[in-house]
């Protein structure tokens, strides 16, 4: 008996899967491992450099996989650009946590974070609640996050990883958007 991956794509054999943060491969099974820590060590240092009250925060799914990965990049590009900030971390236990996430956000924001990000669809509940609080500012590392933020004409947008998990029609799209965000300040 093997993974439920490899079971299924037995089952499946004119599919192709693709397994993230996995190693197990099949004929039709491909493992990725997302480099989340990379553009998370990114948003860190600007976190750390926009954040006034030197208190950050992450609004994490779960502790493990990419989500990980991308907290332990944060707080490295945290440390690296300011090493007296303190990140705030906590987690919802589950991907798809909109109400729990928000609750987290209101957590860190009245323990004095300023600066707060996370990862996984579930961070739309954060940056509902980030939103609603002047000089509290959410750092966005997935692409569902950023295509509300466009619409929005923010005076500032970083994008890391843009395009994650999107089809080509959609990155494009995407890199459109982001061009004409660029081409047209606020």
């Amino acid at each position: 008996m093997g993974s439920p991956q490899q079971e299924t794509a037995a089952d499946f054999p004119k599919t192709t899967f693709a397994y993230g943060t996995g190693y197990q491969t099949a004929p039709n099974i491909f493992a990725y491992d997302p480099q989340a820590q990379e553009g998370g060590y990114l948003l860190g240092i600007l976190a750390a450099m926009m954040t006034k009250s030197g208190i950050t925060g992450i609004v994490g799914p779960v502790e493990s996989g990419d989500a990980i990965k991308y907290n332990y990049g944060f707080q490295q590009g945290v440390a690296a650009a300011k090493p007296e900030v303190k990140v705030r971390i906590a987690y919802t236990g589950s991907f798809n946590d909109i109400v729990g996430a928000g609750e987290l956000a209101k957590v860190h924001m009245d323990a004095g974070a300023d600066i707060l990000t996370g990862s996984s669809q579930q961070a739309v509940g954060a940056i509902r609640a980030v939103a609603g609080r002047s000089g509290k500012y959410w750092l966005s590392t997935d692409m569902d996050q950023r295509a509300r933020e466009i619409t929005r004409n923010p005076s500032v947008l970083v994008a890391a990883y843009p395009a994650r998990g999107l089809d080509i029609g959609a990155t494009e799209y995407v890199r459109l958007k982001l061009m004409e965000a660029r081409d047209n300040p606020v």
